[in-house]
């Protein structure tokens, strides 16, 4: 089920009749999605105003999936009510999955007993103070060595929730914790050391479950645009401590590795490579996408042509050869493919993507012969 813009405030009035009309239909909706407009920066929108959502929502009892996405909310003005419906919702056993992204001032200390769920996303989310004498937010507490694992098998971090995630951390005997994590999604904008705090400590409870490893080189447009750019956390390239991996993606961009002092990140990437591949390792897959939408810069990336041409001495033909040797070498013994993609952005006809694809084809000889490339895919973003 879908909310969001247009007509909403009809949308929700209608949905709420048809439920009462027909209570097994509230029973056969999983999954909901609260939304609005992304570049829409009306803090909070339709969900402050509609009176008939925290009825909709209080009706839906089976309800396994919520994302809240697409608009600026303030969960401190939202009405008393919804605040409880959504909060009920959270807190039901058949909820599995919960997406957040974009919400101020949350109390975020019931998360701590959500044992429930299995997948989480927290993304720009401040939280209210809490008080340091609060038995559920005890810094000095650590999860017991003892503790089971949670449900939760994915977590999506941004460093924009490390606040969030850091008050879980510090939750004396929660049910929630990060011990039996499967896969962890992890982005690098505005990474501090509030954020390197929080990793390691996430990190240090799941580093022998995790299997799925995915790791997005980003930049806020803040960092972009307005000022310095925090540095590339290089911690977080240390793929030897997940001795269950067995799937790893990464994602960059062209621009940044080209334009950004401190993002030319490839030279440490490879040494990560071959350090995992030094010691025993269980890798299977491994996706690289290099993003090169042009929508960052005036002209066309020089990194796009110097692929397409293999410029000997510039960062992509040394580093698509360096990747070729390391992928093909005895460490990676497990390894059954290697995914490419690159983004393209919107409206880059003039490249010569087939080119692209050909040259990137040629700098990796050997993962082409072995039957191990997928790809050059290509992606709009």
């Amino acid at each position: 089920m879908i909310i969001g813009k247009p007509d909403i405030a009809n949308r929700c009035k209608d949905l709420l009749k048809l439920i009462e009309a027909r209570p097994a239909l509230a029973r056969s909706v999983r999954g909901m999605f609260l939304g609005g407009n992304f570049l829409d920066l009306e803090e909070n929108g339709w969900l402050q105003t509609s009176p008939d959502i925290a009825p909709l929502l209080r009706k839906l009892t089976m309800i396994q999936a919520l994302w809240i996405c697409g608009m600026h909310i303030h969960w401190s003005t939202l009405p008393d009510d919804l605040k409880s419906a959504l909060y009920d919702l959270f807190a039901r056993p058949t909820m599995r999955k919960i997406y957040l992204d974009r919400i101020s001032e949350i109390d975020i200390s019931p998360f701590v007993q959500y044992g429930h769920i299995s997948e989480l996303s927290l993304n720009a989310i401040s939280i209210v103070p809490f008080d340091d004498g609060d038995l559920s937010m005890n810094e000095g507490q650590a999860l017991s060595p003892t503790a089971p694992a949670g449900n939760l098998r994915m977590l999506n971090l941004a460093p924009t929730a490390a606040a969030a995630v850091d008050a879980i951390l510090k939750a004396p005997n929660p049910t929630l914790n990060f011990r039996g994590l499967a896969s962890l999604q992890v982005s690098t904008e505005l990474w501090d050391d509030a954020m390197q705090s929080v990793w390691d400590r996430v990190t240090a409870q799941c580093a022998a479950t995790v299997t799925n490893l995915r790791v997005t080189h980003m930049l806020d447009s803040k960092e972009l645009f307005g000022g310095e750019a925090s540095p590339f956390p290089f911690q977080i390239l240390d793929f030897t401590r997940f001795s269950s991996l067995s799937m790893l993606t990464f994602h960059t961009n062209g621009y940044f590795i080209d334009n950004v002092p401190g993002h030319d990140i490839l030279p440490q990437f490879l040494t990560a490579l071959r350090s995992l591949a030094s010691v025993d390792n269980v890798l299977q897959r491994f996706e690289l996408k290099v993003g090169y939408n042009e929508e960052l810069a005036p002209e066309p990336l020089p990194c796009i042509m110097q692929t397409i041409e293999k410029t000997e001495g510039a960062w992509p033909y040394m580093f698509w050869r360096d990747l070729d040797t390391v992928l093909v070498s005895s460490g990676f013994k497990m390894l059954r493919v290697f995914v490419l993609r690159y983004g393209t952005g919107i409206g880059n006809d003039s490249v010569p993507w087939d080119s692209l694809d050909q040259s990137l084809k040629e700098l990796l000889p050997q993962l082409v012969k072995r039957g191990l490339l997928d790809g050059p895919r290509r992606d709009m973003f």
